[in-house]
């Protein structure tokens, strides 16, 4: 018998920003849906590699937080991260 063992780490963030859901729309748009602080603006970024990103579209966050945006690019494969902006 064999045991594999993972090493995890736990990284504690001060930026609460985060994508809760994406969902594809009938129109083959995407709609990215996220939460943060009341008030704040934060910047959704969008890869098709993960290594370069570009900034897609700037959100600020409602009274509970939340915010929403849908990304008209029609592709197969298309990762996002969301992030405070400046």
């Amino acid at each position: 018998q064999t045991n594999a063992w993972a090493n995890t780490s736990v990284v504690q963030k001060s930026d609460p920003s985060q994508i809760d859901g994406i969902d594809r729309n009938a129109d083959g748009s995407m709609t990215v849906s996220g939460s943060g602080v009341a008030g704040s603006n934060y910047v959704v970024q969008a890869s098709s590699d993960l290594n370069v990103w570009s900034g897609i579209s700037t959100n600020t966050a409602d009274v509970n937080g939340h915010w929403q945006m849908t990304d008209s690019v029609r592709v197969n494969v298309r990762f996002y991260r969301v992030k405070t902006a400046p």
